[in-house]
């Protein structure tokens, strides 16, 4: 399964946007209702050992695309209804399916005469969606303050060489994360459709230059 990359600032903003690396083909997801997990929550199929099983939420509702078309996809626990609406023109369609995600993608696609494409019930459903996952089992906590972790002692106070270029590194890495969500999030893309690269970032302190990209190698360039 091709991996996606996330951005998004829920639950502030409804939309998350997606990238899948492989390709570099872009979708978007609007939270219509987040649903949540039932005591006897399912799983979705597992077609292989390397496949990752997701949880399914009952009552949830997201608006997307899939084959062109602009759909809702739902579920409905009766053991679990999954449900795909869209429009043509002024006539609104719907399809179900009590056996899978992806049982209920083919046939809408056989529905509207596109057997021969290939997509993901998990992927459309948007089950993967990690930071979903977090809300609805509750444990999203929204940062709307900066938090300073104390247990890390001010840089000025930090004599050991080593132990500076070590806080020097994990900030690298988690810069190197939030600049990879803004290049995604702002389309910093090359004409070939590839995000922009970040080749060194520096720091001064006490009068000297500190290259990020020197003290933590890689992890810094994406």
């Amino acid at each position: 399964m091709a991996t996606r990359v996330f951005c998004h600032n829920y639950p502030n903003n409804l939309y998350i946007d997606v990238l899948y690396t492989i390709r570099n083909v872009r979708s978007r997801y609007k939270i219509i209702e987040l649903g949540h997990y039932p005591q006897n929550v399912k799983y979705t199929q597992k077609s292989s050992r390397s496949v990752i099983q997701y949880q399914i939420p009952d009552g949830y509702i997201v608006k997307t695309e899939a084959a062109s078309k602009t759909v809702h996809c739902e579920t409905k626990y009766i053991p679990v209804l999954y449900t795909i609406k869209w429009k043509e023109g002024q006539a609104e369609y719907s399809i179900s399916s009590e056996r899978s995600a992806s049982g209920v993608v083919n046939a809408f696609l056989k529905r509207i005469d596109r057997e021969n494409s290939r997509l993901s019930g998990i992927h459309v459903f948007g089950f993967d969606i990690e930071i979903l996952h977090q809300a609805q089992t509750g444990k999203l906590s929204i940062e709307k303050n900066i938090i300073i972790d104390k247990r890390k002692r001010p840089l000025n106070e930090v004599q050991s060489v080593s132990q500076q270029n070590k806080r020097f590194a994990l900030f690298g890495r988690d810069a190197h994360n939030k600049i990879k969500q803004l290049i995604l999030q702002h389309q910093m893309l090359s004409e070939s459709g590839d995000p922009v690269r970040l080749h060194n970032m520096e720091l001064e302190y006490e009068r000297c230059m500190k290259s990020i990209c020197g003290i933590c190698g890689a992890q810094v360039n994406f």
